[in-house]
């Protein structure tokens, strides 16, 4: 006997092998967002916060995405250090990350201008100096005091005693917590290996070297926990202060 037109069709569902789901619809528009949402939530799916429909119910989860490098707030910070020089040994600045660690520093930024002193006594001479970058691994500097970066997102924390604006309590640290990586407080002295890149200063080329990491024509600085970046000047006199720009994203 046949069965009744359109009998089969509800017994199996309306489609095969089974029916399908609703579609999902996303109400998150900005994708940078919904990838930040994902990463902190766990969630493999494509659209992680569907609209509602029946059978879901609302659900609250509460987190902080700006850490996620796809959303493009990442942790920004600055710093500056003084090397003054002895007359008798290359002082090297380093940068670095520290073996405790649970961060990866992206340099951005290295500008390095000469003190006035130095300046002077260059433009009498009449001579440059080489300015060396070079990238180190595991060693007994990255164990020492660091001076901490300068935040360069700013919000109601920096400006004293002043009310939180709305939707902010005392509980939310916007913007995040301080810097990890940042300059050696002591020099080390000596001439490393090997360099990477390498800047001239003094007369005729300048008493100032900026270097952008971010552009093609410089190399990719990416200082892991128990790394650090080294700069110095072939000179036993060079006197000069020396600032980094870095973004810090989670080791995970």
């Amino acid at each position: 006997m046949s069965p009744v037109p359109g009998e089969f069709s509800r017994q199996r569902g309306g489609t095969l092998p089974r029916a399908r789901p609703a579609p999902e619809h996303n109400i998150v528009q900005n994708p940078a967002v919904t990838r930040g949402i994902g990463r902190f939530s766990g969630l493999r799916q494509a659209h992680v916060m569907p609209a509602m429909a029946e059978g879901l119910h609302a659900t609250l989860h509460a987190g902080s995405i700006l850490e996620d490098p796809r959303t493009g707030i990442p942790r920004s910070f600055a710093s500056m250090h003084e090397v003054v020089p002895d007359g008798v040994n290359v002082k090297r600045c380093v940068f670095g990350n520290p073996i405790t660690s649970d961060r990866i520093a992206v340099l951005r930024r290295l500008h390095i201008y000469a003190a006035e002193d130095w300046v002077a006594a260059a433009a009498a001479g009449v001579f440059n100096v080489s300015v060396v970058y070079d990238l180190q691994s595991i060693g007994a500097t990255v164990f020492a005091p660091f001076t901490a970066g300068q935040r360069l997102v700013t919000g109601y924390q920096q400006s004293g005693g002043a009310t939180p604006p709305p939707l902010i309590g005392t509980d939310i640290q916007f913007p995040p917590a301080a810097a990890t990586c940042g300059f050696k407080n002591v020099d080390v002295n000596g001439i490393a290996g090997g360099y990477i890149w390498r800047g001239v200063m003094g007369n005729p080329a300048g008493y100032e070297i900026l270097e952008n990491f971010n552009v093609e024509a410089g190399p990719r600085m990416i200082v892991f926990p128990g790394g650090f970046f080294e700069a110095y000047a072939i000179d036993t006199t060079f006197h000069a202060y020396f600032n980094m720009w870095w973004d810090e994203y989670p080791l995970t």
